[in-house]
């Protein structure tokens, strides 16, 4: 049997949304960061993959990497970031279609410093 768009609900039970981070330019021409804009909302099976800490200065802080599985579809790109439902957000690292069927998307993300 083939589908598109016939991977399974079961897991997917978180709800994601996908943003486009936006960057314009000021009235100098400087990049600066624009109000984010939502792409998608979506249901995911979101799974902890590793964790640890980095250094950012003096101080240490915990990351996490996360794979987000989604039903597949198309535009999505690797500068956008995921907001979970606790408003947790995680940067995408690589977006793939694994099993090469066009039913699902593997978004891997780390979490971004608060």
């Amino acid at each position: 049997m083939s589908c598109l768009n016939c991977m399974s609900a079961n897991g997917l039970n978180h709800r994601v949304t996908i943003y486009d981070p936006v960057v314009a330019a000021d009235a100098e021409g400087q990049l600066v960061d624009g109000t984010p804009s939502s792409v998608v909302a979506v249901w995911a099976k979101k799974e902890a993959v590793s964790g640890g800490e980095t250094r950012n200065g003096l101080q240490m802080e915990a990351t996490a990497t996360h794979l987000f599985t989604i039903r597949y579809r198309t535009g999505l790109q690797h500068d956008y970031y995921i907001e979970d439902e606790d408003s947790v957000q995680y940067q995408i690292i690589r977006i793939s279609d694994k099993a090469g069927t066009k039913s699902s998307l593997m978004i891997q993300a780390k979490n971004s410093p608060a």
